[in-house]
């Protein structure tokens, strides 16, 4: 294992608990408690063998973890009404799911470099959500959602490889026109799609 040497054992509560110097890795989960203010202690992180939640942070308005490359047990943020903005420039693969929902004031966010997701991406219920990309994504074996996302007009998935169900639903300000667009160029190999109830956009003159 690339990272052996580096890798401490166990779950981290931050920022309650501080990562033990000399640390790049977690074989396990790292959880976000609501009163961190940054991730200053633990940017420093490259592998987490488990899970990064994030959840019901009170002062966190943006963070990043740009030199991460590696979540294996999914990606978690929910119910921040502070976070505006995150970067995770170096991540490339998550072995569990992608779940952000029920943000009030994150408006964009990209994952670029991002090319396998195993378990699942879901986003939905964000409020706020104007654009997100994961230009690099090639494939995920479990199910695409997203819906419920009101101010959503746009999203980049240019790489997409895909097998499972997809559900494209419910977002206000999502034009019709731009979902068939994207389904056009989708390369699909199994599952359904499910678009519908999304934004009717009149035709520019």
């Amino acid at each position: 294992d690339d990272y052996e040497e580096l890798v401490c054992t166990g779950d981290l509560h931050y920022p309650s608990e501080v990562l033990p110097p000399g640390c790049t890795g977690l074989t396990g989960n790292v959880f976000i408690e609501p009163d961190a203010v940054s991730f200053e202690a633990i940017d420093r992180l490259t592998y987490i063998g488990g899970a990064l939640h994030i959840s019901a942070t009170e002062s966190l308005l943006s963070f990043s973890m740009d030199n991460l490359t590696y979540i294996g047990g999914g990606l978690h943020i929910s119910d921040t009404e502070s976070l505006l903005s995150f970067s995770m420039d170096s991540l490339d693969t998550v072995d569990g799911s992608i779940d952000i929902y029920n943000t009030t004031n994150l408006d964009s966010f990209t994952l670029d470099n991002l090319t396998r997701i195993q378990l699942g991406l879901r986003i939905y219920d964000n409020e706020g959500l104007a654009y997100f990309s994961m230009n690099a994504l090639v494939s995920t074996n479990w199910d695409i959602n997203i819906s419920g996302n009101s101010a959503l007009t746009g999203f980049g998935l240019d790489s997409l490889e895909f097998g499972g169900d997809f559900y494209i639903r419910d977002n206000a300000s999502l034009c019709e026109s731009t979902v068939e667009e994207f389904e056009c160029y989708l390369i699909y190999s199994g599952g359904t799609t499910y678009f519908s109830d999304n934004a009717t956009c009149e035709a520019d003159d």
